[in-house]
């Protein structure tokens, strides 16, 4: 990995304008947003006095991404899907930037793992009974979630939870792959960030976050499959597009560009990227493509249409959310690297002053958090 950081250093990523892309498909903000934000800060103020972690909350404004996602949710169902995000951001940087004890410890790591999913199944009323206390302080936030997830059918449940259940367990995968220092190939790659992209388990629940509720048919057509697979898909590009330079920064090589460059035999970032590019594109006509064959099956119902235009349009907002969340949140910072013509050019080779900030930060952050909060 050593070496392939110092092959990356100095060369720029070069993404084209992901906006433009999708600029036909269904996007919008939620008019709740600001509330949200304070709801959000609310949640994740309660469960941690760690500066640095409300710091990065903060910065990466999980409410804003739920607005986007959620355009035309109620209040307390956005309060929902924000919960889930809230949590998702938090529970996976304890075990993902490589900094905390659980992000250390492969035997830490899984255990993490496990008692949360555990929790997570009990919680969402899949077990033999709910949970009398939280294995770590983060569930309180995930806890939100499932008791809103009780109030639908066990169907949609078992879908959600199943998503859950993947993203967990290939969490676990990465996190071993990280600690071992083991770059994956594509396909044990995709395979794991099929899981990891944390999609399908909102996918699982959007017939809940709609209000609606889509006859047996649909839900088990092989075209509503294509469009949880391929929203998740869409989502895992665009994210390590755009995140690869922060990835890299943080010496964490777990990212689709990484991985295709490592294989690649001319070594070319501008090649990885492109090949990205290349499977966005094929995605998305595939997704195009399940969703227009599943409105034709429905043309001859007015109710059901307009159902199932609302679950194809909140699989449709997780990508534009996606992609318009990356470009303002101070997560990622790409403002400073946004062009005229909507594309963004990222200068790589920061990671060891990057490593470097963070490795002080490290040292100060506890006596910091003991003096602020007394």
């Amino acid at each position: 990995m050593d070496s392939l950081a110092k092959e990356l250093a100095g060369q720029k990523l070069r993404v084209p304008d992901l906006r433009s892309k999708f600029k036909s498909w269904p996007q919008g903000v939620n008019a709740r947003l600001g509330d949200l934000r304070v709801e959000v800060d609310r949640m994740i103020q309660g469960v941690t006095d760690d500066l640095e972690m409300l710091d990065n909350a903060e910065r990466s404004d999980m409410g804003h991404l739920a607005a986007l996602w959620y355009p035309n949710a109620e209040w307390t169902k956005l309060n929902v899907a924000a919960a889930y995000l809230a949590w998702v951001f938090i529970w996976d940087d304890e075990i993902d930037l490589g900094v905390t004890a659980t992000a250390k410890d492969q035997n830490l790591g899984r255990e993490y793992c496990e008692k949360s999913l555990k929790y997570i199944k009990g919680n969402m009323g899949l077990g033999n009974s709910l949970p009398r206390s939280h294995p770590y302080r983060y569930m309180q936030i995930f806890e939100k979630f499932g008791d809103g997830l009780r109030t639908t059918d066990k169907a949609e449940r078992l879908r959600t939870y199943k998503g859950l259940k993947s993203y967990i367990t290939q969490v676990g995968v990465e996190h071993d792959r990280q600690l071992a220092k083991v770059l994956p190939t594509p396909k044990e790659y995709h395979a794991m960030r099929m899981g990891t992209a944390g999609v399908a388990p909102v996918a699982g629940c959007a017939e809940y976050m709609n209000g609606v509720r889509l006859p047996d048919w649909v839900r088990n057509s092989a075209e509503l499959k294509i469009l949880g697979r391929e929203s998740t898909l869409l989502c895992l590009i665009i994210n390590d597009l755009y995140s690869a330079p922060k990835e890299i920064k943080c010496n964490t090589f777990q990212n689709y560009v990484v991985v295709l460059l490592n294989e690649s035999k001319t070594r070319s970032l501008d090649g990885a990227v492109n090949r990205l590019l290349e499977m966005l594109d094929d995605s998305m006509k595939s997704f195009e493509k399940a969703a227009e064959g599943l409105k034709r099956k429905a043309q001859h119902d007015e109710v059901l249409l307009k159902d199932l235009t609302a679950v194809i349009d909140s699989h449709c907002h997780f990508v534009t959310g996606l992609i318009e969340w990356t470009l303002t949140s101070s997560r990622y910072k790409m403002d400073r690297y946004l062009q005229r013509d909507g594309s963004v050019i990222i200068p790589l080779g920061t990671e060891q002053a990057g490593l470097g900030l963070q490795y002080v930060w490290g040292l100060v952050r506890p006596f910091l958090s003991k003096i602020y909060f007394r």
